[in-house]
């Protein structure tokens, strides 16, 4: 079984936009989880999202995890389903992130939707040690890198 941390919900989009971002989404109420990873371009603010599609239990659960590219995350941060996607736009993967997406960045998720980070941070993917760096999903260093970003986010959201 993966470990994983529920992150504080003042975290949520740095952390799915630090550029190396792994998490598991669980909803209470349907007792349901997926796993998402959003990467980031290096030229441009583009990411790029995929879909948990398969899992071996073994030892190093960080290479067995499998995904399949969804779709993108303009600098708008707008998601979308692009030409290259490997889900169908009507699946309830694609969908599942689109709602999720939209909840993150209108800062309206429900109590029953709990966001993991797999103990790795989301910038670097080193495994995170500290309490404080758990409960972030970044490392010390990644964090103080990620400030900037955090705070023209939160602007960009304002300001839509």
């Amino acid at each position: 079984m993966i470990e994983s941390k529920v992150i504080k919900s003042d975290v949520h989009l740095p952390f799915m936009l630090a550029g190396n971002a792994l998490f598991k989404v669980y909803s209470s109420r349907t007792n349901t989880s997926v796993i998402y990873q959003i990467t980031s371009s290096k030229d441009t603010d583009l990411w790029f999202v995929s879909v948990q599609y398969e899992y071996n239990n073994t030892a190093d659960v960080f290479n067995t995890i499998k995904f399949a590219y969804i779709g993108t995350i303009t600098g708008r941060l707008n998601f979308k389903h692009t030409k290259g996607s490997k889900v169908a736009s009507t699946s309830k993967t694609f969908k599942g992130f689109a709602w999720l997406w939209e909840c993150v960045t209108s800062n309206k998720l429900p109590d029953f939707i709990h966001i993991s980070h797999m103990t790795r941070c989301a910038k670097c993917g080193r495994r995170l040690k500290t309490p404080e760096s758990i409960a972030r999903g970044f490392g010390p260093s990644c964090w103080k890198s990620v400030s900037k970003k955090v705070k023209d986010l939160t602007t960009k959201l304002k300001e839509a």
